[in-house]
């Protein structure tokens, strides 16, 4: 099976959590740690990030609330550690 490495973005709703978001990272442990310990949160919000760890189950590696603010500034985060890594991982 496959393994790799998520990071869903849930919003709260009536009933519970709505997951509105997923980022895939891959299969760099050390980037998605990399990641998530560069990632800001807030003691209070309304939308919760979930590191995942995808193989034979899915384990949450770790959870953190966020404000929309917050939200917006770690999906660019998000988005341009990816890019680098995956199109300049190697190179001098």
């Amino acid at each position: 099976m496959e393994h790799y490495y998520v990071i869903e973005a849930d919003m709260k709703i009536l009933n519970g959590w709505s997951n509105f978001c997923t980022f895939k990272i891959g299969e760099d442990k050390e980037l998605a740690a990399e990641i998530w310990k560069q990632m800001a949160c807030d003691k209070l919000g309304l939308l919760r990030l979930s590191l995942i760890e995808v193989g034979d189950a899915m384990e949450v590696i770790g959870t953190r609330m966020c404000t929309l603010i917050t939200f917006e500034k770690n999906s660019r985060l998000i988005a341009k550690e990816i890019f680098k890594a995956n199109n300049f991982s190697g190179t001098a």
